[in-house]
């Protein structure tokens, strides 16, 4: 994991306007203890179900655990159920559950499934991963971790053109002078040079071509 703490707060800070002839009533001042209650129950009921679930995230069994066994319902809920999606290889579905949230809550859903499949990364199997950060990265463009993985990843693929979007932003990103910082100059040369050899590639089949057909023309 990146030596750099990374969060997003979660909460929502409302206010109502008074005066003193019209009081705010006590219980829109604070949740009541029944619905702090209840909150921390849907929490850990969501946690809960992907604790059970996690298991069958997978490929094979995923449909058919859903069915079995659906999340909560809630923002929670849906967000761990788009987490083992992204796990079972099925971003889309991912996808179509986070876009049920409101807007609001997507990047919270997103750094949620961010945060199941970074140990993933972690261990070194980046192109694994890459679903779920491309994922993340289009809710929260600026989570450098996901920048980063998602550089490395596309750049062992072939895919240079990613990799050089990718690891720049998080080289604008994430400016800390450590191993991630070196590695991802390293590999964003190495891709840069890629691209040129490509791009000389192509100039000179090009040219080539004009040639053959000049040829045999005359």
């Amino acid at each position: 994991m990146l030596g750099l703490s990374f969060a997003i707060a979660i909460g929502v800070v409302g206010g109502f306007l008074t005066s003193q002839n019209a009081p705010i009533p006590t219980a829109l001042q604070q949740p009541t203890r029944a619905q702090s209650q209840s909150k921390k129950l849907t929490s850990k009921s969501a946690r809960s179900w992907y604790s059970a679930i996690r298991s069958s995230c997978n490929a094979v069994e995923v449909d058919f655990a859903l069915r079995k066994n659906p999340p909560p319902s809630g923002d929670l809920g849906a967000s761990y159920a788009a987490a083992c999606l992204v796990l079972a290889g099925n971003t889309e579905a991912a996808r179509e559950k986070i876009e049920s949230l409101k807007s609001s809550e997507r990047p919270k859903a997103a750094l949620l499934v961010f945060n199941q499949i970074h140990p993933i990364a972690d261990k070194g199997n980046d192109a694994a991963a890459l679903p779920g950060m491309l994922l993340t990265i289009d809710y929260m463009p600026k989570n450098f971790q996901a920048l980063y993985h998602a550089g490395l990843a596309e750049a062992q693929l072939g895919r240079f053109e990613d990799a050089d979007e990718h690891l720049t932003k998080f080289l604008e990103l994430y400016s800390r002078d450590d191993s991630f910082t070196r590695r991802g100059k390293k590999v964003l040369e190495n891709v840069q040079s890629q691209l040129r050899d490509i791009e000389r590639t192509k100039r000179w089949e090009a040219e080539t071509s004009d040639t053959d057909t000049d040829n045999q023309k005359k």
